[in-house]
């Protein structure tokens, strides 16, 4: 059972290490990854892991057209022999009772698995994004609510966390020549059979590690509109892109971070649940700062 991880990215250094280390030792036989331009040292992070780790990277700074690129990489990934073609963001860890190959082998028949993913909360006083800030990333709304039109509006009035609402799930797909990605991974095309859900994975997701990623979401909503994308691809970042025009995105950090296990939306106030399995995963890859000044002085990615 063949199962190799696809991955665009852009300007991800705090995680990029850890997703792939992650999505190697969890099942993935191979990661290949196009790199949309990064500037923040992602490059250099998989420069050297493709050294040492079964990981093959392009650079491509051109126009953010992920489905193509995704597309473009489960079509490498098939041509190399994958049975199954699981598309990761840097910021998502897929997690199971067994490994990755094992929860896929009896799945042979479906076209595609639907896994769920939960999302974390950061620490309000994190400012900058950094590998060990994902350690702290142990709290998650107990019930989100179902994405609807009314909860979109509350959102981008205001009114609702990003993280009270349920994210989209998402698809590892079986392999064939006539795959295509659409942005997100949430369906797909070219399936050879039926999409199935497959409860004993769960995507752990870190969307917002840090206030400085606002930032970096608004930069993504721009090149969102920039590329033509259509009305609901991209809502989120697109609201935090027109939000930063307006130098709003410290009150919506308030709504997506918390203090003290609570998350604050205007004058509302939401309690969190404490949740450490997004740490308990990824503990083993982050580095003490001991090790990480040794890392840096070996010029080592892991």
């Amino acid at each position: 059972m063949r199962v190799f991880g696809v991955l665009v990215v852009r300007d991800e250094v705090d995680v990029v290490r850890l997703c792939v280390l992650h999505h190697l030792t969890a099942g993935c036989e191979r990661i290949l990854v196009v790199d949309n331009g990064s500037s923040d040292g992602t490059t250099t992070v998989l420069r050297r892991l493709a050294k040492r780790t079964p990981l093959s990277w392009t650079f491509d700074p051109g126009p953010y057209l992920q489905d193509e690129l995704m597309t473009g990489l489960a079509g490498e990934a098939v041509h190399a022999g994958a049975d199954w073609v699981l598309p990761l963001d840097a910021d998502e860890f897929w997690t199971g009772e067994a490994d990755l190959r094992t929860a896929l082998a009896s799945r042979l028949q479906s076209g595609a698995v639907q896994v769920r993913r939960v999302d974390f909360v950061q620490r309000r006083e994190q400012r900058a994004p950094e590998a060990r800030a994902v350690l702290a990333m142990t709290m998650r709304v107990a019930e989100p609510t179902d994405v609807t039109e009314e909860a979109v509006l509350r959102f981008r009035a205001g009114e609702l966390s990003i993280f009270e609402m349920q994210p989209a799930p998402k698809l590892a797909l079986r392999a064939s020549t006539e795959l295509v990605v659409p942005r997100g991974a949430h369906v797909a095309g070219g399936l050879l059979g039926p999409i199935v859900v497959v409860p004993e994975l769960t995507i752990l997701h870190a969307p917002l590690r840090a206030r400085t990623c606002l930032d970096r979401k608004a930069e993504h909503g721009r090149r969102l509109e920039q590329a033509g994308a259509g009305e609901l691809q991209g809502w989120q970042v697109r609201h935090w892109a027109a939000q930063a025009e307006h130098r709003r995105l410290d009150a919506e950090w308030a709504a997506s971070s918390h203090s003290g296990g609570v998350i604050d939306i205007g004058p509302r106030r939401v309690p969190l649940v404490h949740d450490d399995r997004l740490r308990r995963a990824l503990a083993g890859w982050v580095r003490t700062p001991a090790q990480q000044f040794a890392a840096r002085a070996l010029r080592r990615t892991y």
